[in-house]
């Protein structure tokens, strides 16, 4: 079954992190309200939605350093036992480094707003419904007031409410909507899509590949979301398209800064230095050929990115060798690279879109220096909310493979 998301507007997810004073108490850390709702009054049962909001808990409290509000995962919560966790989040994270808070369940898209909806659902059978008995997503962002704030929504809808005065929205999947300053928000499905469910007693096919990836220490929250998003696309084999709007402009943020033997307290790092590994990554990313990725693993094979560079690879179906000779390749433009960038897996790293002014650089599409979007798993340029770009697409295959 598809999680519900009637033309829902995406989930949010945001964070960014801060070296944790000594004697910061819990609450003034890291707070999250994790909630997931798999039975329903009315809309169809989901298999997985509780599973993944127990995974997620687990996660967050066990090895990132969360208090949870009530103390672990919200199981099939109805709209006024919502509300009052929503408060005791409000009161709990205000003043916090990140609050965190994460739905799987159904949500629907209505007025221009984003609603997920409670267990007590039967009250919701037009679309008309939807304000007077769901909750709004702007509601809880509103009472979200830590220095950082996260929302993560895996929830997507395929079957549109109808309306009191006749007809049915035709529109389904997510319509990208971002949040303020300091946020990163994720969706589990781009515009059009429905989340995967996944098996019983298993993981919806997003959170099952969040929560593979959320434990890595070194990884910034961005790359974290990106990975997630191609892996996601690659398993699904390219229906289910994760989104996210990044407005984490201050830093790289981590969720589980440095090595193995990392503390879990958050890290805001203002001018990041890139490290090898990921510079490595996401020039084989830009690349996206199998000789480009088995590079990447040979000279990380245990690295952090090296389970997200095996699904990227798995996705390349390998083309069969012509029977004449290949044209030579075309020679890398380097300019503004290091040697090991340029060489590492022998080909375009950097180039121009001709004639458009944007820019490819390391997989990231930039235009005077900002970053409007990536190279993404099927080698298609895509926008921060994981719409495909038909003309850089174009500009990029001509250019710069």
């Amino acid at each position: 079954m598809s999680r519900n998301c009637l033309q829902l507007i995406p989930p949010l997810l945001a964070a960014i992190a801060l070296w944790l004073l000594p004697g910061v108490t819990a609450a003034a850390g890291r707070v999250a309200l994790v909630i997931g709702n798999d039975r329903y009054d009315a809309a169809p049962r989901l298999n997985n939605a509780a599973n993944d909001a127990r995974g997620i808990a687990e996660a967050l409290r066990g090895d990132l350093g969360f208090t949870l509000v009530g103390g672990a995962a919200q199981i099939d919560r109805n709209r006024g036992q919502a509300l009052d966790l929503l408060e005791r989040f409000r009161r709990e994270s205000a003043g916090a480094d990140i609050a965190l808070f994460y739905f799987a369940g159904h949500g629907v898209a209505e007025s221009g707003e984003n609603w997920l909806v409670p267990s007590d659902d039967r009250t919701i059978a037009f679309r008309e419904d939807v304000p007077l008995h769901a909750l709004s997503q702007q509601a809880v962002l509103d009472r979200m007031q830590a220095r950082v704030n996260v929302m993560v929504l895996d929830a997507c809808r395929n079957n549109p409410l109808p309306s009191r005065a006749g007809g049915r929205s035709a529109s389904r999947g997510l319509q990208p909507k971002g949040g303020p300053r300091g946020t990163l928000v994720a969706y589990a499905a781009g515009a059009g899509e429905v989340a995967l469910d996944g098996n019983v007693a298993s993981n919806g096919l997003y959170t099952r590949e969040l929560l593979k990836r959320i434990r890595m220490p070194g990884q910034r929250l961005d790359d974290l979301f990106r990975a997630v998003g191609d892996a996601v696309y690659a398993a699904s084999g390219q229906r289910q398209n994760p989104a996210i709007q990044d407005q984490l402009r201050d830093g790289a943020v981590y969720l589980l800064p440095g090595g193995s033997g990392a503390a879990p307290g958050p890290a805001l790092v203002q001018q990041p230095v890139p490290d090898a590994e990921r510079l490595a990554y996401e020039a084989a990313q830009a690349v996206n050929s199998l000789a480009g990725w088995q590079s990447f693993l040979n000279s990380y094979p245990d690295g952090v990115y090296a389970s997200a560079a095996r699904v990227q690879m798995s996705a390349i179906t390998p083309v069969a060798s012509p029977a004449f000779e290949a044209a030579p390749a075309r020679k890398p433009k380097c300019e503004g690279l290091t040697q090991a960038q340029c060489t590492f897996v022998g080909i375009v790293d950097s180039c121009e879109l001709g004639g458009t002014g944007h820019k490819i650089e390391n997989g990231r599409v930039t235009i005077n220096g900002s970053v409007i979007g990536h190279v993404n798993a099927a080698g298609k340029v895509v926008d921060n909310g994981g719409r495909v770009i038909t003309e850089l697409t174009k500009s990029y295959e001509n250019n710069c493979r």
